[in-house]
Parts: C-alpha cells; sequence; structure tokens
C-alpha cells in the first residue's frame, strides 16, 4: 500500500491525473493547465487581518499514476501568501526568503519522484502494465524522455547576496567567478569584516566589495556606508552598484548629505576638507571602503588620518598596489584595519624585518599578512582574459614632413652636443619632435614657446605654416581610413590636446559620429559621454586622462595615435578595454611614423618588452617607483636624442629594455615573502 508523504508546497494542489490512452506511457500525460484568479480567490474559513487558525491540509493527492508517492499541500499556509499578497506586505528580503523556501520546496516534490517512477511497457494495456510492474523491481526513468531537472544546488559558500542578486546579475550581464565569491566569504566569516582586498589589476576589486557590501546589508541590515574614492572613479562606483548590485547609492554634494542613511558615495579629497572631516568623525558607519587605499600609505597625510578616526563596524580597503615603496605603507594600512595589533612601528619592524624592504621572517609575515589580506593573481585559477592581438600601421611621411621633421631632429641634436647634458630646453625640443609625428596642431604650441628662448632654424617655422595650412597630414588621413576599414566602435588615445581637436575635426569632416574624452571634463560630463559613446558613437577620441578612472569593456578595439615614453601609461590604456568583464578578443592598432623617434619607441614596448602581449608583471615594481621611472626616461631620451644609427640604435634599445626587466624581476623578488599569500 502506498505511503502518504507530506511535502508542503507554497502553491496549487495537484488536481487527479487523467485517465491515460490505452497504450500510452503514464509519464507522458498532458496535465491541464490551472488558472487560479488571485484576486478573487478565497479559502474556506480564511479571512484578511484575522489571528491564524489552526493549520488545515489538503487531501493526499497521487504524485502521477502509479507512482507510490502522494502529496498534500498547507491551505493556511497558502491563505497566508495570498494574504500578504493581496495587501502589499512583501519587501525584497521575504521575496527572497519565499524564493529559497519554494526552490526547497520543488526539490523536495520533484527530486525524488523519477526514484519511484516503474518502467512502462509500450503497447501493454493498463492491466498488464500494472501487472507488470507489481512483478517487476523498480527501475530508473527511461532514457528517452528528457531529464527531470536536479534541485538547485546550494549558492557557493553559503552567501545569500548572489542568490538574491541572481536575476539582476543575468540582466547585467556579471559573471561571479570562484575567488570573488572566495574573498566575499572569508571576508565575512574569518576576517571579521575588516580586510585589504589587494587583486591584481583587473581582477574586479569593485565587484568583490559590492558582494561584501551586500551580504552584510542582507544579514545584518546595514544602514550606513561611506564609499570614499578618487574624484575620476565616483561616477564608476555609482555605476557599479546601481547596475550590478541594485543599490540606489548618493552621491555626496552638500554636507546635510552625510547624514543621510544609506550608501554615501564622495571623493577622498572632498571627505577631508576641514568642514567635512569633523561631521564625518561625527557620525557612526557602519562600512567604509576606500577604493585606491594606497593614498593612505603615510600615517602622516590627511588622508590617513581621516579615515584612522572615522567610527566605523567594518573597513574595506582596495588597492592593486599595497606595497609601492617600503614595508612601512603595508604597515600603515593594515594598522587602519586593527589598530594596535601590531604594535608600533619600531616594535613591528623588529619582531618582522631587516629594513623596510627586506622581511625578516618571511613565514611568520606571510601567516600575519593572511590573516588581513586577500590578493589573486591573473591566471587559471582566477581569470584568464580573452588574447590581445597587435597590429602596426606604418605610415610614411610627405616629402615636406619629412623635410620639417629632419630639421627638427637636426635641431635637437644641435642642443644637446652643445650643452651636453638633458635640461628643459633639451626635453622641450625632443617633445617637438615627438608631437611632429603626432600632428602639425600639437608641434605648433610648443615651437611658439621655444622661439621665445632659441630662435632656432627658421625654415622650421616657414614648414610648419606651410603644414598648418595644408589641414590633415599623412597620419591623420591614415587614420581615417582605417577607422573606415575597421568600421567598428573603437577608441583612439593620443597624448595630445591639439591633436586631439584635430582627429574630431577630420573624423566629423568624414561623416564619423566621434565623441571627446579629456581631463577637462567633469566626473559628470566624462559619463554622459561615456554613455553617449556606448549609445550611438562610433569613434572616442581621449586624451591620457581616458587612460584611467572609466572603463570600456564593451569596446574591444583601441588604436593608438601616439605612444607615451612610460611603458605603464600604454598599460593603462590597454587596460581599459582589456579587463574583467571583455568577452572578445581585443585589437589594438598603433600608427607608426617610420624613420622617427616613434618607430624607435614601438620597437622598444613591442619587440623588445613584449608590452602589448600581456598584462604588465615585472615592469610595474620598477616604473611604479618615481625614482626608477624616471631613471628610465632618462636612459630612453639620452638614445632617441643623439640617435647613432639603426644598428648601434637598435643595440641600446635592447640592452635599456633587458636592463628594465631585470630590476623588475628584482623588485619581484623583494617583494615575494610579502605579497604571494
Amino acid at each position: 500500500m502506498p505511503l502518504p508523504v507530506d511535502v508542503p508546497v507554497a502553491g496549487f494542489g495537484q488536481a487527479p491525473a487523467p485517465s491515460p490512452e490505452p497504450g500510452a506511457s503514464p509519464l507522458l500525460v498532458s496535465w491541464p493547465p490551472i488558472t487560479v484568479p488571485i484576486m478573487t480567490f478565497a479559502l474556506p474559513g480564511w479571512a484578511p487581518f484575522k489571528p491564524p487558525r489552526p493549520e488545515v491540509w489538503s487531501r493526499a493527492e497521487p504524485v502521477a499514476d502509479r507512482c507510490p508517492l502522494k502529496l498534500r499541500w498547507s491551505r493556511s499556509r497558502y491563505a497566508e501568501i495570498l494574504n500578504q499578497l493581496r495587501h502589499g506586505v512583501f519587501d525584497s528580503w521575504r521575496w527572497w526568503q519565499l524564493g529559497l523556501e519554494s526552490y526547497d520546496w520543488d526539490a523536495a516534490a520533484v527530486g525524488c519522484m523519477p526514484h519511484f517512477l516503474p518502467q512502462a511497457t509500450p503497447g501493454a494495456s493498463a492491466a498488464n502494465a500494472s501487472a507488470a510492474s507489481a512483478s517487476q523491481a523498480i527501475t530508473p526513468v527511461p532514457a528517452s524522455l528528457p531529464p527531470r531537472p536536479s534541485p538547485p544546488s546550494p549558492p557557493p559558500y553559503a552567501l545569500r547576496a548572489p542568490v538574491y542578486l541572481a536575476d539582476r546579475f543575468r540582466q547585467a550581464g556579471v559573471i561571479l567567478y570562484p575567488h570573488q565569491l572566495e574573498t566575499a566569504w572569508r571576508v565575512v566569516t574569518e576576517l571579521g569584516g575588516r580586510a585589504l582586498l589587494a587583486d591584481e589589476v583587473g581582477l574586479g576589486k569593485t565587484v568583490e566589495a559590492g558582494l561584501i557590501l551586500k551580504e552584510y546589508q542582507l544579514r545584518e541590515g546595514l544602514r550606513r556606508i561611506l564609499i570614499l574614492v578618487p574624484a575620476s572613479l565616483v561616477w564608476q562606483w555609482y555605476r557599479e552598484l546601481l547596475d550590478k548590485f541594485g543599490l540606489q547609492p548618493i552621491l555626496q554634494r552638500t554636507t546635510f548629505d552625510w547624514h543621510r542613511d544609506g550608501v554615501i558615495i564622495a571623493s577622498l579629497d572632498t571627505a577631508k576638507r576641514p568642514e567635512h572631516r569633523e561631521i564625518l568623525h561625527s557620525l557612526e558607519w557602519d562600512l567604509v571602503i576606500v577604493d585606491e587605499a594606497h593614498r593612505l600609505k603615510n600615517m602622516q597625510t590627511h588622508n590617513w588620518q581621516l579615515v584612522n578616526r572615522l567610527p566605523k563596524r567594518y573597513l574595506l580597503l582596495l588597492t592593486a598596489t599595497p606595497v609601492q615603496n617600503n614595508l612601512r605603507e603595508l604597515f600603515s594600512l593594515l594598522h587602519l584595519l586593527h589598530p594596535g595589533r601590531l604594535g608600533t612601528w619600531a616594535s613591528f619592524r623588529r619582531r618582522y624585518l631587516e629594513d623596510e624592504r627586506t622581511p625578516k621572517d618571511p613565514a611568520a609575515l606571510k601567516e600575519l599578512l593572511a590573516a588581513v589580506m586577500i590578493r589573486h593573481r591573473h591566471g587559471p585559477e582566477t581569470v584568464t582574459l580573452p588574447p590581445r592581438y597587435v597590429y602596426r600601421i606604418d605610415v610614411h611621411l610627405r616629402p615636406d614632413e619629412r623635410e620639417l621633421y629632419e630639421s627638427v631632429a637636426g635641431w635637437v641634436r644641435r642642443i644637446y652636443r652643445e650643452r651636453g647634458r638633458l635640461d628643459a630646453h633639451v626635453f622641450s625640443l625632443l617633445t617637438l619632435e615627438r608631437e611632429l609625428c603626432s600632428s602639425p596642431a600639437a608641434a605648433a604650441l610648443t615651437l611658439a614657446r621655444l622661439t621665445r628662448v632659441d630662435a632656432g632654424d627658421p625654415r622650421v617655422i616657414t614648414a610648419l605654416q606651410v603644414l598648418l595650412r595644408q589641414g590633415f597630414g599623412s597620419k591623420l588621413q591614415a587614420l581615417v581610413r582605417l577607422i573606415r576599414s575597421l568600421n567598428r566602435q573603437l577608441i583612439v588615445f593620443t597624448e595630445y590636446v591639439a591633436t586631439q581637436a584635430q582627429i574630431l575635426g577630420a573624423l566629423r569632416q568624414a561623416g564619423i559620429v566621434a565623441f571627446p574624452f579629456d581631463g577637462s571634463m567633469s566626473p559628470s560630463r566624462k559619463e554622459w559621454v561615456r554613455r553617449s559613446f556606448q549609445q550611438k558613437g562610433q569613434v572616442l577620441v581621449c586624451t591620457e586622462a581616458g587612460g584611467e578612472g572609466i572603463n570600456f569593456q564593451f569596446c574591444n578595439t583601441l588604436i593608438n595615435y601616439d605612444l607615451p615614453w612610460n611603458p605603464m601609461r600604454v598599460e593603462q590604456r590597454i587596460g581599459r578595454l582589456h579587463r574583467l568583464g571583455q568577452t572578445r578578443p581585443v585589437e589594438i592598432y598603433n600608427l607608426v611614423t617610420t624613420g622617427t623617434i616613434e618607430e624607435h619607441i614601438f620597437y622598444l614596448l613591442h619587440e623588445k618588452i613584449r608590452l602589448f602581449q600581456s598584462v604588465v608583471g615585472e615592469l610595474g615594481g620598477i616604473l611604479g617607483d618615481p625614482s626608477g621611472l624616471k631613471e628610465f626616461q632618462g636612459s630612453l631620451m639620452r638614445i632617441l636624442v643623439d640617435w647613432p644609427g639603426a644598428q648601434e640604435g637598435r643595440r641600446m634599445l635592447d640592452e635599456l629594455a633587458q636592463s628594465l626587466l631585470e630590476a623588475g624581476r628584482q623588485r619581484q623578488r623583494e617583494q615575494h615573502p610579502i605579497l604571494q599569500i
């Protein structure tokens, strides 16, 4: 005799199964749809706003034909749900709880059914099938039938936020990676809500912080959250929290905004002003998040003192470079997270360090940092980004352009040899030489300043005036042809505002929709341009201001109209597109004027340093240090300003690249015990 099994279901009761046609499989019965008019539905003995009645269950009904399981459902529970629906008392938290319960009920009702279903015998009568099922052992569902849905697996690490935000993540195209879930779980359960998130660039520290924020809201109902970021990142954080996490952040604009409940996003520079700092220190904060936290590496700065004095329960510090110069910077960040736990700087240094760069006991220091810092690196265990494809587009100067360039290059060599050193005047002349590779408009401004102190070669001024009257040069014409041939959404980077204006003019004359993006724009204006470009623009023309602060994962093509001195600037440009969230291969086009200083720089970056092929690793250690960057640029300028010829010049560039890479690897070896957590 079949046993009745009580499986509570917050839904409708099972109607009696219709009799199957002779010879048909009982599993293929088509069930009639059930329509329940919610607004007029009423159950016996139910009325709103009355004390709860004793629980009433429906009659047990078979789950399916010839299935030993029977199912019944709670009429009282169903009436309670209808009551809440009618009077609109469901908030997002209750909806989420109900969703979890419904998953459990569905798993109990559906997940166990296939194990008790008998195998049908095609062509047999109902009686024969019944006799066969009684005499044969229970067999699994035939393989020809579609598989039944498996019960939903529990959320990774038992976090509530990923389940609560599942629909929003799906709509926004957010993919949660295992290292992000691991980070959120560790911060909430192991680190007590105080942690240094130090993942490498592009691994999604903002998503990790948003997960932690939402998890604490669901668990503890945090009311007052403060997010301090650089001014250029305010709108990016606002957009991330709004689109991906369904939050309604408050952009701080007045002193009154500090007193409002919710998620407040503010610029770190604004918050440290005296009129704002005193208000912040007088308020209680449930959670404080600081992005680009390496700005807090010095205890003597207003930034560090502001965050240190904030009354806060939880604290998250986000930075990809927790150590830039010495270990005292790391100590400053850890002291913010756990004041006094590490003792004073003097005691910390005696216990753990040989000097400010060398750990005394790497194992002990690693164990200490693992309790407060989480760091992940690019690789198969975290994120493997799509590949990069690099293309070189050669630009051949016209005879008049070539003559002007050679005149300026000779001018630079003559002044350098006369003075015997790299001074400000030589550097300005070298800048002029690079600007000629970009556009005559950019070179004209520099030349106007130079002629005040050095008349130079009068032929230079005459030739430049001729080029300006002619309009677009060879490089600009090559850019327009390239954009038309690609016929896709892309970003053009240049170092010079005058070149940006000339590019925009040429593209608009060619009928190409182009937007400018530069440092003169306010954060809100930058956000407006970004959205306009994403929705209806073909080209975004950026100066170096576009290399930081705003992400363009929706675009996968970049054109370097000219190349900067600093390789990290080039990587910063690429990182706006080639980062977490990019799903397509990234294509990088470099316009290179042959036989010029630009070709030598491209050779150094592409052929020797291999900058474009992968994210910068060892270079970050040496070029992130101002002294290391200055030494590299000085060496490069000395080679380029007195170019000895193709063969000898290439040999000198090879040696410079090798020394740069070796210095970076040495810096990584020094930091290995510290950052390899």
